[in-house]
């Protein structure tokens, strides 16, 4: 842009034309930061309903409301969640210089399952803040989600991170995904040791003990297999999925190692427990018919008995279960109620 030296006018665009484009700058500039705002409202939203349908699950989905009330959560997490990653890719987040923008979209893309491209984001993140170790626990969690491709890169994050000055939240996530690893990798010592570690600091961690409990269980080590997950309780519940595949990896291979455990009820009763849980129902049944049988007065076990008969369909097992449990424990309301909604229900079915 230059002057006429004759008359002091600007040749090329225009006074109003260059205040118009200083002022779509100045909006394209102010809108990335407003954009990753927008998508950080959203990713608080995601957490909340995630944070609610959890705490839903754990304490027990027992009625249709319960029912409806942790769909509602679960689809108000997914529709943040896909808002959230639609406002941060318009932000170009994936190129921001910020590691902060950087860990809330790869969070984002953790909570979706895009394991992949939020390892690319963390990846951004340490190297531009290499001596956070939060983001390297971070990162190492989303390779290890990335799966085999990128596990051995998963291992050399996570062994480099637990030697740095973590929270003990991080730090329990960081030895649990070790040891998740290396039971993968069918390293079972090393397993265990990196899921005792991760209890030192968070004595509470579920996955951890689960882990413990099907390595106790491919030693045959099954009454403290059965106290480690009774322990847990419901809070096993969000992880079903993951609970049947270890467990049914673990007795597979107790199986074909011919291990044994003593001939006791208390023994059988812990057996059908595991059994069950890794979907193993028919052998789950027999395991625990032994165990009433050595000891008849077990009428929880008679109670687990009918329930199993009743998830297969098996009504009238299922009844004859109940009615040996109340014969031992009468005071039982829940369960002689469970026992005349069937006999109506049969009866309305035409059976005697």
């Amino acid at each position: 842009m230059v002057r006429n030296s004759g008359t002091g006018e600007m040749k090329g665009p225009s006074r109003k034309y260059l205040v118009a484009l200083c002022l779509v700058t100045m909006m394209i500039a102010r809108a990335a930061p407003g954009d990753v705002d927008a998508a950080r409202d959203k990713l608080r939203e995601a957490r909340e309903a995630g944070k609610a349908l959890k705490t839903l699950v754990e304490t027990g989905i027992t009625s249709a409301a319960q029912q409806q009330e942790a769909t509602e959560h679960a689809t108000a997490a997914q529709a943040a969640l896909a808002e959230a990653a639609r406002l941060f890719t318009e932000a170009n987040a994936a190129a921001s210089k910020d590691p902060a923008v950087l860990r809330d979209y790869a969070e984002v893309l953790t909570r979706r399952g895009d394991f992949d491209l939020a390892a690319e984001a963390l990846q951004r993140a340490v190297d531009r803040k290499p001596g956070d170790a939060a983001l390297q626990v971070k990162l190492g969690l989303a390779c290890a989600g990335v799966g085999p491709a990128k596990r051995r890169e998963a291992l050399e994050v996570l062994r480099h991170a637990v030697t740095l000055e973590l929270s003990p939240e991080d730090a329990a996530r960081a030895w649990y995904a070790l040891g998740d690893i290396y039971h993968r990798e069918k390293l079972y010592a090393f397993a265990r040791e990196c899921y005792e570690k991760a209890l030192t600091f968070e004595p509470s961690h579920v996955l951890a003990r689960i882990g413990l409990a099907a390595l106790d269980t491919r030693e045959g080590k099954i009454p403290e297999a059965f106290k480690r997950m009774d322990e847990v309780g419901r809070a096993a519940q969000p992880h079903d999925a993951h609970v049947r595949v270890l467990l049914r990896d673990a007795l597979m291979d107790f199986d074909a190692r011919r291990r044994r455990f003593a001939d006791t009820a208390e023994n059988h009763a812990a057996y059908a427990n595991l059994l069950y849980r890794a979907g193993r129902i028919p052998e789950a049944i027999m395991a625990a018919n032994r165990a009433v049988h050595m000891r008849p007065e077990d009428f929880k076990t008679l109670n687990f008995i009918a329930a199993m008969q009743l998830q297969m369909g098996n009504l009238g097992e299922g009844m004859a279960a109940y009615e040996k449990s109340l014969k031992v424990h009468s005071e039982q309301p829940r369960i002689r109620r469970q026992l005349t909604e069937l006999r109506e229900y049969m009866k309305q079915q035409g059976h005697n």
